[in-house]
C-alpha cells in the first residue's frame, strides 16, 4: 500500500479506521480535563470523531442479506399502505419534475447533514457548554440503538426498488456524497431508522432551545422539514424510516435529560446526613420555614 492510498480516506480499510479510533480515544483520555477552550474542543473532537468512525465502521462491517433487506423494505411498504403513509413515489415524482428541485434535494441531503451537525455541535460546545453534553449524548445513544437495528433488521432503501419506479437521484446527479461517506464503509441496507433525519432533528431542537434569535429559530424549523422531504425525495429513505428515526432521537433526548437528573437527585438525598427520629427538629425548620408562631 503506497502513501497515496493511506492518505486518501476514501480508500481506507476498516483496520485503518479502527487504529484511528484507538489513537483518538487515547488522546482524549491523556489530555487534561481542564484548560483553555481550544483544549476542551480538542478533547471533545477526540471523543466524537472516533464515535463517528465507529458508527461508519459498524455500518460498513454489517453485510446484510440483500434478499432479507428487500423483504423488509416490502414489509415497510405494506405497513405504510395500511396506515396511508405510502406517498414516496408521489413526492419523488414532484422532485424529478424539475432539475433544479432534484439538485436542491440532493444538496440538502448531502450538505445539510454532516456539515450542519458539525457546525451546530461546535456552536453548542463553545456557547452552550453546560447544555452541550445533553445533545451529544442523545446523538450517541440514538446512534447506538440505530446500529443495533441495522444489524437485526436491515432494510433496503427505496432507491434500490427500481421495479416500483424509484430513482437514485444522488448517485445519478451528484458525486459529493462519496466525499462525506467513504464507500468502503457504506451499508447499503441501513435505511431503518433514518438517523440522517433524526440527528438533524435533535440539532434543530438544540438550536431552537438554546438560541433566542429569530433567524436561528427559523433555521431550526426549516432544516428538519427540508431534510425529511430530501430523504424521501431522493429515495434514500421511506417515510416510516424518518418517523422512526425522529422518534428514536426524541426518546434518546428525553432519556439523557431525565435519567441523569434523577440519579443526581437520588445521590444528593443519599449523601444528606441522616437524622435519628428522636432528635427534635431545629427551631424554624418546620411550618414551611417560619419559626415564629402567629
Amino acid at each position: 500500500m503506497n502513501f497515496g492510498t493511506i492518505a486518501n480516506p476514501l480508500d481506507w480499510s476498516s483496520t485503518t479506521f479502527l487504529a484511528l479510533i484507538v489513537f483518538c480515544l487515547l488522546g482524549h483520555f491523556v489530555l487534561p480535563r481542564s484548560g483553555t477552550r481550544a483544549l476542551m474542543l480538542l478533547r471533545e473532537f477526540l471523543f466524537i470523531f472516533p464515535a463517528v468512525l465507529l458508527y461508519f465502521l459498524v455500518r460498513g462491517l454489517v453485510h446484510a442479506d440483500s434478499a432479507v433487506a428487500y423483504k423488509h423494505a416490502h414489509q415497510v411498504i405494506r405497513i405504510e399502505k395500511a396506515t396511508n403513509l405510502f406517498h414516496e413515489l408521489w413526492i419523488q415524482h414532484q422532485v424529478l419534475r424539475n432539475f433544479w428541485l432534484t439538485t436542491l434535494a440532493n444538496w440538502v441531503y448531502i450538505w445539510l447533514h454532516w456539515p450542519f451537525l458539525a457546525v451546530t455541535a461546535v456552536w453548542l460546545a463553545i456557547c452552550r457548554r453546560q447544555r452541550y453534553h445533553i445533545y451529544r449524548n442523545a446523538v450517541l445513544l440514538s446512534g447506538s440503538v440505530g446500529m443495533l437495528v441495522f444489524l437485526i433488521y436491515p432494510v433496503s432503501p427505496p432507491r434500490f426498488l427500481h421495479e416500483l419506479g424509484f430513482v437514485d437521484t444522488v448517485t445519478l446527479h451528484s458525486r459529493s456524497y462519496r466525499v462525506l461517506q467513504p464507500p468502503v464503509l457504506a451499508n447499503l441496507f441501513a435505511a431503518m431508522p433514518s438517523l440522517h433525519f433524526g440527528w438533524n432533528l435533535v440539532m434543530s431542537i438544540a438550536i431552537w432551545r438554546e438560541s433566542k434569535h429569530v433567524w436561528a429559530r427559523a433555521v431550526a424549523v426549516v432544516i428538519p422539514i427540508a431534510m425529511f422531504l430530501a430523504i424521501v425525495g431522493t429515495a434514500n429513505h421511506f417515510i416510516l424510516d424518518g418517523l422512526v428515526g425522529g422518534t428514536l432521537v426524541l426518546v434518546s433526548l428525553v432519556v439523557v435529560s431525565v435519567v441523569p437528573e434523577r440519579l443526581r437527585k437520588r445521590r444528593t438525598r443519599a449523601e444528606e446526613p441522616h437524622r435519628p427520629s428522636w432528635v427534635a427538629p431545629v427551631a424554624g425548620s418546620s411550618n414551611g420555614g417560619n419559626g415564629d408562631a402567629e
